[in-house]
């Protein structure tokens, strides 16, 4: 009301354009404060003004959000600027889970860019309506990771651990009223890192929303123990890729997870997040085995060895189990979409399939399938998977960590006698030839020797077929020398079986100069960490 006085009160413009006015009578000196530096909850918590401008902000207000204080406190630990948390070591003291969260592979993320900044005209654009494809494909991708945090959650109270909440990846804005992609006037980008009360209901749950759950950026908590966060403190799980799996990709690693802290102008990379985090990457791997477990019991005791250590990561949740864990009743309800003309929208998991058997034809994909291989984008973008990453996704090798190097263009290799380009996305693969990789203990021997092995037993198997139509056409010229034109037919036949033999070495993404390059990047690097 006072604000309001001050304003009628003889407030008058400032024709100069300082921005700065006289009011209430003139005693006092009226302006607007920058959004960027003095942020709002949308400015700073959902576009991020402050980071995309390269300026650094003295105060943000945590409005624009839609479930209360715990909403409030977890947008404020998400961009790590929460003190609460320092005099309550139990925050800190238990054991964690974290996962790597997958999209699907299908989703045209440019036609969400294409609602965004710097594209946005929502003056001329109508509000979203129900059926719209932009919206449908919203929903699709954001009920995909609610399924998987589903999953993880069952997983964790298995386990006995509190579980690191992913960063979820939205395609849309939230807002109280039907909007046409983001909030009007604002400068979101989309697809962007939304926060956790875009999706979750966390104000039912009040403070017990902390007992089964941290924010995303849990590992930079301001609080945080030094020296907690090590590789030595941390075990990669491994899982076999299924069907689902194949399906999705990683969030492209250009959508910045963390929030920057200090200087604005200095990006400190993703270090918050589990997924991307340098220590967790370098952590020793644990293996589930090579098909999925059939319940949470199966997954304590395979991973019964690692029951002691704080922090353990799943490189995916999806196909854990041949079936779902996940009891929708025992789960944190989800939220809203809002809002389209007429209603809002209800995050729903039921159609979403994460244990879908991987086939033949899946697993026999050539590099750079775009639609059916799971770290590739499958519309609009130029991604494509190396021979590398083939050769561990064909072989079930999940015990390898890398990391992604973000400039990488391209990458040439020999495949026999003829020089190929393959052009390579920065987005997250298991290994690149020409990228820095941090391998553990086991993890690059092994790959090496079941490729090796593969390679073995396709020139034996090569071999063996050469030298038993060799002793046939030689039996037969001596025999007959008026079988030529059978001869020739068998020769044509054990040609086709070669060809076959090469095709299939080529779907591994195999072969030996291939091999050669894997092995030294491989063995160079594992020396390197040793």
């Amino acid at each position: 009301a006072e604000f309001n006085n001050l304003m009628r009160r003889g407030c008058q413009s400032s024709p100069d354009g300082s921005g700065v006015g006289a009011g209430y009578d003139g005693k006092v000196q009226l302006g607007a404060l920058p959004v960027a530096l003095f942020n709002n909850g949308h400015t700073f918590f959902t576009q991020r003004l402050p980071e995309h401008l390269k300026v650094k902000p003295y105060a943000l207000h945590a409005t624009f959000q839609y479930e209360g204080t715990p909403g409030k406190r977890n947008r404020i630990r998400e961009a790590n600027q929460w003190l609460g948390d320092r005099d309550t070591p139990e925050y800190f003291e238990q054991n964690f889970m974290s996962y790597t969260p997958r999209v699907l592979a299908d989703v045209a993320l440019d036609d969400f860019a294409a609602l965004g900044h710097p594209n946005t005209k929502t003056k001329s654009m109508p509000p979203l309506k129900e059926g719209d494809p932009v919206l449908k494909e919203h929903m699709r991708m954001v009920q995909h990771q609610i399924k998987q945090l589903y999953e993880a959650n069952a997983i964790a109270k298995k386990l006995g651990r509190v579980l690191i909440l992913p960063p979820f990846f939205c395609g849309l804005d939230r807002v109280w009223f039907p909007h046409a992609g983001v909030f009007p006037g604002s400068m979101l980008r989309l697809p962007f890192i939304c926060p956790a009360d875009h999706v979750m209901a966390m104000e039912p749950y009040g403070a017990k929303f902390t007992q089964e759950y941290r924010e995303y950026s849990f590992l930079r908590n301001p609080s945080m123990p030094a020296g907690v966060v090590t590789r030595d403190n941390a075990r990669r799980v491994s899982v076999p890729p299924n069907g689902s799996f194949l399906k999705t990709r990683d969030i492209p690693s250009e959508y910045a997870m963390c929030f920057k802290s200090g200087d604005t102008n200095e990006d400190d990379g993703d270090e918050c997040v589990p997924a991307r985090n340098r220590e967790f990457l370098a952590a020793q791997s644990v293996s589930l085995g090579s098909d999925a477990l059939a319940t949470l019991d199966d997954v304590a005791a395979a991973l019964s060895s690692v029951r002691d250590v704080k922090f353990i990561h799943f490189e995916t949740v999806i196909g854990v189990t041949t079936y779902s864990q996940a009891k929708t009743t025992e789960q944190l309800r989800m939220g809203i979409f809002c809002c389209r003309l007429g209603s809002h929208d209800f995050y729903k998991v039921d159609e979403v399939e994460l244990f879908e058997k991987a086939t033949a034809a899946q697993l026999a994909l050539p590099s750079g399938n775009a639609t059916e291989t799971g770290d590739v984008a499958a519309n609009n973008t130029d991604a494509m998977m190396d021979n590398a990453t083939t050769v561990m996704t064909m072989l079930n090798m999940t015990t390898l960590n890398a990391t992604t190097i973000d400039d990488v263009e391209g990458v040439e290799s020999k495949v026999g006698e003829n020089e190929s380009v393959r052009e390579m996305s920065p987005t997250t693969t298991t290994t690149t030839l020409d990228s820095q990789v941090t391998v553990s203990e086991t993890g690059a021997v092994e790959t090496v020797k079941v490729a090796q092995q593969k390679v073995d037993e396709g020139e034996k198997e090569n071999d063996a077929d050469n030298d038993d139509d060799n002793d046939d056409d030689d039996d037969n010229e001596d025999k007959k020398k008026d079988k030529e034109d059978e001869d020739k037919e068998e020769d044509k036949r054990v040609s086709d079986e070669d060809e076959d033999i090469i095709k299939k070495r080529e779907k591994l993404g195999v072969d030996k100069a291939q091999l050669k390059l894997i092995k030294e990047k491989l063995l160079g690097d594992y020396d390197d960490t040793n």
